[in-house]
């Protein structure tokens, strides 16, 4: 049976779509497009009639607040990228070398990045992400720095962000920025 993790590959998979496809500025369009991508990629997953009960409530709840959200980010971005592989880099003298996928890195008008992670659980926490106890935004940007999401190009980063696609209503879509003090 679909698990949790099943249920945020789906997710992300809608999100990818829908920011890949480029989000119309209008509010009705954009609405009518995320929709469509949803109902084709549940479609695509052949969910058992159940789950399918549970999951498509739950994503509707979501559709108006990241509406709001993208429209609201439209005005800030220049281009988006999404579901970027960043090259194998190393990281200065330390003989480290890491590697990594932003789900979304946004380009903006104003010359910087912002990096986004979808995630479909309330892990990591604000804190946790904060304090580099969950590194993954922070080595995002070392990496995005070093120019290694080659599509960005070497660029500084204005924001780390954490959109939480979570079912509740009240939670809705949160974003956690996390900063730009690592890497």
């Amino acid at each position: 049976d679909p698990d949790y993790r099943d249920r945020g590959t789906l997710f992300h998979e809608i999100m990818r779509r829908f920011i890949a496809a480029g989000v119309p500025r209008e509010r009705h369009k954009a609405e009518i497009l995320l929709r469509d991508i949803a109902v084709d990629a549940f479609a695509k997953e052949q969910l058992p009639s159940d789950v399918r009960a549970l999951w498509w409530p739950r994503f509707e709840q979501l559709v108006s607040p990241i509406i709001e959200e993208e429209l609201e980010r439209q005005a800030l971005i220049a281009e988006s990228f999404v579901e970027t592989n960043a090259a194998r880099t190393e990281i200065d003298a330390t003989g480290v070398t890491i590697s990594g996928r932003a789900d979304r890195i946004d380009s903006l008008k104003s010359g910087g990045i912002d990096i986004i992670d979808y995630k479909s659980s309330k892990s990591p926490s604000a804190g946790s992400a904060a304090s580099l106890l969950n590194p993954q935004l922070a080595l995002e940007a070392a990496l995005a720095r070093r120019g290694a999401f080659r599509q960005a190009g070497p660029k500084s980063v204005a924001g780390l962000y954490y959109y939480r696609l979570l079912s509740q209503a009240e939670i809705k879509l949160a974003r956690t920025k996390t900063g730009d003090e690592a890497g």
